[in-house]
């Protein structure tokens, strides 16, 4: 950015627009570095999060797969069951009929090879329930694995639906963001505006300034019963005198008057006193407190004129100068008794000149 060039300015307004600026970019580089730290955390969250996206899928892909597989188990399980049920028919059958050849035989005298019969089919059967339990004990550890495995499946895919949602804040965070940036940078336009309307400002009323002062350096030549210069704040000590010349011989009325007014010009300084009754929005002082204990003495002691003279000025003070407290130099219209603007005293000037021109050219007519 380059620097405004401000002609004539007072120190304190250029040093104010100085520390305008140096305060703009220390929130500028502030905000920067907040912002560039707040992308690197949301970034590195959004890395995870996908990382664990991508774990929690492949996971949830082999629950799949379990699943299947848990399904199948259930069905060879209902298999061997009918089968089971199959053979303990077949089993029950065979005994039948071992029973019925048995009876048999024995009816013949023959009981031997029954007996071996019937002891080949007993072991046969063991030896075939044994081989299905331990098949039905394969199947149902099988199944309780699958079983649990499918627990965690759901357990995963709860955590899947929370990494999703996490994922979505994270965008909308990275939405809110976005439009936090384009914010700031709305307000860092409006700050750059602001602080170069301030200088402007500030250079405006150095102008106008020096166009008062030249203005009132101009009138002190030419006199002017609506417009000239005041003094604001400045005792009128014409009060003071005649108020001494009252009380004191005249021989020292004079200068028991310069002491009074030197006095009460030391008052209108002091920082702690503040005789007003009327405070309006903004802290304001408006009207002169006439119970002011030091207003009542004064009024008491010297009456109405002077307290006159000092209640005007310091409420010229108050208005014009309130920090310093110092009478203070104005262009002012008599006629209205307020400051004048820069309009009316040119007004004033310019006439004055017409006026001075008009009779220049009288005399040149008339010596010629």
């Amino acid at each position: 950015m380059e620097e405004t060039v401000v002609p004539r300015l007072p120190t304190i307004e250029f040093q104010s627009s100085i520390m305008t600026h140096e305060k703009v970019g220390d929130r500028r580089s502030w905000r920067n570095e907040n912002q560039n730290v707040a992308s690197a955390q949301i970034l590195k969250v959004q890395a995870e999060n996908r990382s664990i996206l991508l774990n929690a899928e492949k996971i949830i892909q082999n629950c799949g797969r379990y699943q299947s597989l848990l399904d199948s188990g259930e069905q060879d399980l209902e298999r061997f069951r009918q089968d089971s049920k199959k053979l303990i028919a077949e089993c029950a059958s065979v005994r039948e009929k071992v029973s019925a050849v048995n009876g048999k035989k024995s009816t013949d005298g023959s009981s031997e090879v029954p007996q071996i019969v019937q002891q080949e089919d007993d072991e046969t059967l063991m030896k075939l329930a044994e081989t299905q339990k331990i098949e039905l004990d394969d199947l149902h550890k099988r199944i309780l694995d699958l079983q649990n495995q499918l627990e965690a499946k759901q357990g995963l895919d709860l955590i899947l639906e929370t990494l999703k949602s996490i994922e979505a804040g994270c965008e909308k965070l990275q939405g809110k963001r976005e439009e936090f940036h384009e914010k700031e940078e709305e307000v860092e336009g409006l700050e750059t505006l602001a602080t170069a309307l301030i200088v402007n400002e500030q250079r405006v009323k150095g102008e106008l300034h020096e166009a008062r002062e030249a203005l009132m350096d101009g009138l002190k030549d030419f006199s002017s019963p609506t417009i000239g210069t005041k003094i604001l704040g400045q005792l009128d000590s014409m009060s003071f005198v005649e108020a001494c010349k009252r009380k004191y011989p005249i021989e020292i009325a004079e200068v028991k008057a310069v002491e009074l007014c030197s006095l009460w010009e030391a008052n209108l300084k002091d920082p702690d006193w503040h005789p007003f009754k009327t405070i309006l929005a903004g802290g304001v002082y408006k009207d002169i407190d006439m119970e002011d204990e030091r207003l009542k003495n004064l009024k008491n002691e010297w009456g109405e004129d002077v307290y006159t003279a000092v209640a005007s000025a310091m409420k010229e003070l108050n208005e014009y100068n309130p920090k310093k407290r110092l009478p203070v130099k104005e262009l002012w219209n008599y006629e209205l008794n307020r400051k004048a603007s820069l309009t009316e005293g040119a007004e004033v000037l310019l006439q004055k000149w017409r006026n001075l021109k008009r009779r220049r050219s009288l005399l040149e007519c008339t010596s010629s």
